[in-house]
């Protein structure tokens, strides 16, 4: 048991109330270079998620060996403040937030969760990101775990994945084959422009 920390004051947090189990370093938490990422590990987090942004030449050059890697899953694009629910249907205040989708000028349709509390919203890439077949990232990084992102899938795709990818992973967490058909490896085999 622990917990995953978005931001410096997570930490913070943590620290002064005496914490000293496992904390993991969301990828929100900035671990992009080595300076940030070595700071983010004297401050007390156990291990980080793999940063989204890296490319594959990249993150050989940081290593990955006992951090978590997000293998699938749709991606936060922004974080948008004025409530697109309310935009569309009025103010209707709940605790768990609200899930809509909105569609872009490329006609792709994005999912986007509002949180009430904050009047902000989380818009998510339209792609799916699939790396389970990334062998070289398993083989020679390491990561010690791996994640699933799940946002607006039903229960039967959850299942259907989680059982796909556990008959399918070899010991390193390698799949030889697709875990959907349609979806983006990110910045992994291009980096950030």
């Amino acid at each position: 048991m622990g917990f995953y920390v978005s931001n410096a004051e997570s930490l913070t947090i943590l620290s002064e109330c005496g914490y000293t189990g496992m904390i993991i370093g969301d990828i929100f938490l900035y671990a992009y270079n080595d300076y940030a990422y070595e700071h983010i590990r004297r401050a007390g987090i156990t291990k980080t998620t793999v940063p989204v942004e890296l490319n594959e030449r990249e993150l050989i050059r940081r290593g990955i060996t006992g951090e978590e890697l997000i293998i699938y899953g749709r991606l936060p694009v922004m974080i948008s403040a004025g409530c697109i629910y309310n935009t569309k249907n009025g103010c209707q205040r709940s605790d768990k937030g609200h899930e809509l989708h909105i569609t872009d000028r490329k006609q792709e349709e994005l999912f986007v969760h509002c949180n009430c509390n904050e009047c902000t919203n989380v818009i998510y890439n339209s792609s799916i990101l699939s790396v389970s077949d990334e062998k070289t990232i398993f083989d020679r990084l390491c990561p010690s775990s791996v994640r699933f992102e799940f946002t607006d899938e039903n229960p039967a795709i959850i299942s259907a994945l989680l059982d796909t990818y556990i008959k399918g992973r070899d010991n390193n967490g390698y799949t030889d084959f697709k875990l959907i058909d349609k979806y983006t490896k990110g910045h992994l085999k291009r980096g950030v422009k």
